[in-house]
């Protein structure tokens, strides 16, 4: 699980414009990742 959560990190660094507020990839409480697009 920690392995997966320092992946999607990595991957929001790369594409995301402001890491900090995901607007590609979504965190989805209970369910797991949604890239929105």
């Amino acid at each position: 699980v920690q392995y997966l959560r320092v992946v999607i990190g990595q991957l929001r660094h790369k594409i995301e414009p402001d890491p900090a507020v995901p607007t590609v990839v979504l965190t989805e409480a209970g369910v797991g990742y949604r890239l929105e697009g």
